[in-house]
């Protein structure tokens, strides 16, 4: 079920086969969405999670809950003021995972029991241009291709203090994290224009 105050409860699942069909879950009023239970998208079309209220909502992935996809893109889009938060679990089967957070007031967190990967077929970008950071506390894995993680002004944060030393791993491939300062110009660099 889907209802305004919870998101979705109990399990939430497509079994369509029609070529390149997508599966939206798409929140436009308040309150953002929150996945308490599963979201599984056994077609073979993109699934797409989708916040577009810019006020103080947010994206969270509860402890326990699923989103999956089985083939194509899996995105998670979120341009609510509270971010992007993933302690259960987000897979990609075989397609590209993206976690993206556009909201410049917010961020993105992977909390020690969430769990980002995905199987084949494409690789994981974690995209956040909000000031409240990357925060890597759970596990990031991709299989076959690269994880690339690019932060716009602000820290990416990886560890939680724990003996977990696996935090981000690409079995096959390369981790590319790339933080993108931005700072006004300085005196000396106005006066040169």
């Amino acid at each position: 079920t889907i209802d305004r105050t919870n998101g979705v409860k109990g399990k939430l699942e497509n079994t369509f086969n029609g070529i390149g069909e997508t599966m939206l879950v798409a929140n436009e009023g308040n309150g953002g969405i929150t996945v308490n239970g599963d979201v599984l998208n056994n077609g073979s079309g993109a699934l797409n999670i989708l916040n577009n209220n810019e006020e103080e909502s947010s994206i969270l992935v509860t402890a326990g809950s699923l989103i999956q996809n089985t083939q194509g893109a899996l995105n998670v889009v979120n341009k609510g003021g509270n971010g992007i938060n993933v302690a259960g679990t987000v897979n990609n089967k075989n397609g590209s995972l993206i976690l993206d957070n556009q909201n410049v007031n917010a961020g993105i967190t992977i909390e020690s029991t969430g769990h980002v990967s995905n199987s084949k077929g494409g690789n994981i970008l974690v995209h956040n241009i909000g000031n409240g950071g990357t925060i890597v506390k759970g596990i990031i894995t991709a299989l076959q291709n690269e994880i690339d993680i690019l932060n716009d002004n602000s820290d990416v944060i990886i560890g939680d203090n724990t003996s977990n030393d696996n935090y981000i791993n690409a079995v096959n491939n390369n981790v590319n994290i790339t933080c993108l300062l931005y700072t006004s110009p300085s005196p000396r660099d106005r006066s040169l224009s």
